[in-house]
């Protein structure tokens, strides 16, 4: 029974038929025909078949076996469906999916920076450990830039993937001739605007498009 000739002739399948089908088969089906739900099997769905079907029609959400979803499964439906982060277990996305997912939605930073505290974190008789390694101080002043446009500057700390930026502001106009290499090397330019931040800005490691390093003495004063 072909996907092409069961799509376009469920009209004629008998029960039967239906009950040969398999999970990838219902899902396609059902993405197309939703009214035949009823006469599907639903554990005959993996997580691929589930996040695809979701995608198309949120509704049968009341019906989904969630821990079937795996990290892939998870990044592709809430790029589309965002709603359902409150189903989703975070430590089932490797750093490919964290990466595919917060291109379109870097809301979901913070979900990744819990589940890294949860992998780094010791507890010993209910105190928090973060083992040294995993922790770097505060460190030079750096241009960062980041997903979706945003460029900013500031004293760069990094703890696992968390990133935070000290003493922030957003370039928000370069006012280079020649790029923000000449920023880092030469400070701020006549035409830079700068817009402080007052308070420190935390962003994932993931989020980062480039950082360069700026020249500490002609910096200091300007943030």
């Amino acid at each position: 029974m072909k996907n092409g000739k069961l799509l376009a002739d469920t009209d004629e399948l008998s029960e039967q038929d239906l009950s040969k089908l398999a999970g990838y088969e219902w899902s396609r089906l059902l993405i197309e025909q939703p009214q035949l739900a009823n006469k599907c099997d639903l554990s005959k769905l993996g997580g691929t078949d589930w996040c695809y079907l979701l995608i198309a029609h949120p509704q049968f959400a009341d019906k989904c076996d969630w821990s079937k979803l795996g990290g892939f499964d998870w990044s592709e439906l809430l790029i589309f469906q965002p709603q359902f982060a409150d189903k989703c277990d975070f430590r089932k996305l490797d750093e490919d999916d964290w990466r595919y997912l917060l291109r379109e939605h870097p809301q979901f930073a913070n979900k990744r920076r819990e589940v890294i505290k949860m992998k780094n974190e010791i507890i010993i008789d209910g105190v928090k450990y973060i083992p040294a390694s995993k922790k770097e101080s505060i460190g030079g002043i750096k241009i960062v830039i980041l997903q979706r446009g945003w460029v900013m500057i500031g004293r760069f700390e990094k703890e696992g993937t968390e990133c935070k930026l000290h003493n922030a502001s957003v370039i928000r106009v370069w006012g280079t001739t020649k790029g923000l290499g000449q920023l880092a090397n030469e400070g701020k330019q006549k035409e830079t605007i700068l817009d402080k931040c007052y308070g420190l800005v935390q962003f994932d490691w993931l989020t980062v498009v480039a950082i360069i390093d700026c020249k500490e003495d002609i910096w200091a004063n300007e943030l």
